[in-house]
């Protein structure tokens, strides 16, 4: 009894399968008569699939395309900032050339520098717009006293602390540092104590020869700026005038630091 049972139970599986395979065939055979009967119920439910398979694919490449490009543009961006900053201490080169010349010709000395590139790697969170902590240190060749600048020969602060790998840079304008800065125009020499976050203040003498705009250069190396007198407090009253001096360093877009070896 069970042989014949799974003898009609195989019977009945064949012939199942057959029904399939000619169904199938039917269809695939008679698929360009059905197309154009069922075709006008099913149009609308085919042009949605179409429409909404488009979307997901125009989306989906939209967004990968704006996030390629989008990281494209800030590669290329970054490199033409560098190459920016490449020229602007070339063209700052040649206007300290100028000046070093006349001492170079008349001492017979010879002076080849090299560039180091340093990048920030953090801030001293105790005080904020004092030191900046930097990517290179004594095995690249930093030296304490070292003067670091950023683009345009722009100073900013003096290397303090040297270790193997990175070092401590002590900014020019951080609050109650002392620096020493000539005008451009007039040669004046300014006393500038840091205020903090890149602003100096100055005390010179009443009726001195000095101007909104004026640029400070660092007085012990006058290839190097320290900033612009952004405003003078006059007082006909008082034997001195306050000047105060907006240093040329932002901790929010200065993210390469140079230093000549």
């Amino acid at each position: 009894m069970t042989y014949l049972s799974d003898r009609k139970r195989n019977k009945r599986k064949y012939w199942y399968y057959s029904i399939f395979f000619i169904v199938c065939a039917s269809i695939i055979y008679f698929w360009p008569v059905f197309r154009t009967h069922i075709y006008p119920y099913t149009e609308g439910a085919t042009v949605s699939y179409g429409e909404t398979k488009g979307w997901f694919s125009n989306t989906f490449a939209q967004v990968y395309s704006y996030f390629s490009s989008r990281n494209s543009l800030l590669e290329k961006n970054k490199t033409l900032s560098l190459t920016i900053e490449r020229l602007e201490n070339q063209l700052a080169d040649k206007d300290a050339h100028l000046k070093e010349s006349i001492m170079l010709h008349e001492s017979g000395t010879v002076h080849e520098e090299s560039t180091l590139v340093m990048y920030p790697i953090m801030q001293d969170v105790t005080h904020v717009y004092s030191n900046i902590i930097l990517s290179k240190g004594f095995r690249d060749g930093i030296v304490e006293h070292g003067l670091v600048y950023i683009r345009g020969r722009q100073a900013v602060c003096s290397i303090t602390e040297v270790y193997n790998r990175t070092s401590l840079c002590t900014l020019f304008s951080a609050s109650n540092q002392k620096v020493e800065g000539v005008t451009a125009s007039s040669s004046l020499t300014l006393y500038l104590q840091g205020a903090g976050g890149g602003s100096y203040i100055a005390e010179v003498p009443r009726d001195s020869i000095i101007e909104i705009g004026d640029t400070i250069y660092l007085k012990s190396n006058q290839t190097m700026i320290l900033g612009t007198i952004i405003d003078i407090a006059r007082d006909d009253q008082l034997s001195s005038w306050y000047v105060y001096v907006r240093g040329v360093y932002n901790p929010l877009t200065s993210n390469v630091f140079y230093m000549n070896q």
